[in-house]
């Protein structure tokens, strides 16, 4: 049986303390003696066929020991992590640090382990930021009109455009040719302009439905300006944790 406790660590780091119980830690003595045994030459044996009693004799226990460690805290973090023991699922970035605080045979294998997770997101009150945001708006978008120099800017703006459109109609040159001409003449602003830009029935008619329509596309704007101001404020009032493993990355080839 494994025992474990998970406490928050600054920085989005968890520290494990775990406690694997001194029967199941024992489990692991010849699973380290056979590992170690694959990689261990002794004079009269072939390399891992040293018998394990000769290999007994030729070790420190602390090698063993350590082995055993490694096997078990290899087979059981996993399992820690993934919520499958008494533990909340973990979701680690990078390699943990590994600390052993009891090591010993027959004993229960104690051990720590931090290692940083996934940082956590505190995202703001974005429901109080959106009304206040949206109040604000509300408030401005109320006051909203089309002002008359915005109409008379408008109007001179589609004359310059016609003018112009009528002026390359008529001196049309192939091109690669160079011809000088006056400057468009503006047409008249008058009923006759204004039925030919569309359904519209005299000057008054037209300006009256430009007044409409600026005021729309400023309502428009004010509405695509709120909503960036919303994501806006709900990024910067939101907090987020990096890992101090993360912030100590180098870019290549710094």
């Amino acid at each position: 049986m494994l025992k474990t406790k998970i406490t928050k660590l600054p920085k989005s780091e968890v520290e494990i303390e775990g406690e694997l119980d001194a029967g199941i830690f024992e489990s692991f003595y010849s699973p380290a003696l056979k590992k170690i045994g694959e990689h261990v030459e002794l004079p009269g044996f072939r390399k891992g066929k040293v018998p394990e009693s000769v290999l007994i004799s030729n070790l420190k226990e602390i090698q063993i020991l350590e082995e055993m460690a490694e096997l078990a805290i290899s087979e059981y973090y996993p399992k820690v992590i993934a919520g499958e023991t008494d533990s909340e699922k973990i979701d680690p970035i990078g390699h943990p640090n590994i600390a052993i605080t009891k090591l010993a045979r027959h004993n229960p294998l104690v051990f720590k382990i931090i290692v940083a997770v996934l940082p956590e997101v505190k995202l703001a009150d974005y429901k109080k930021i959106a009304k206040k945001v949206l109040g604000d708006s509300k408030a401005e978008t109320k006051e909203m009109s089309a002002t008359d120099k915005e109409v008379d800017d408008t109007i001179a703006d589609i004359r310059k455009s016609r003018a112009m459109k009528v002026h390359m109609a008529e001196h049309d040159h192939k091109e690669g040719e160079e011809h000088t001409h006056p400057e468009p003449e503006l047409p008249e602003f008058n009923d006759e302009f204004v039925k030919g830009l569309g359904p519209f029935e005299n000057v008054e008619d037209f300006k009256k439905k430009l007044k409409v329509n600026i005021k729309l596309e400023k309502e428009n704007a004010e509405k695509e300006k709120t909503r960036l101001k919303i994501v806006e404020d709900v990024i910067n009032q939101s907090t987020l944790e990096v890992p101090e493993l993360l912030t100590n990355l180098e870019p290549d080839g710094a």
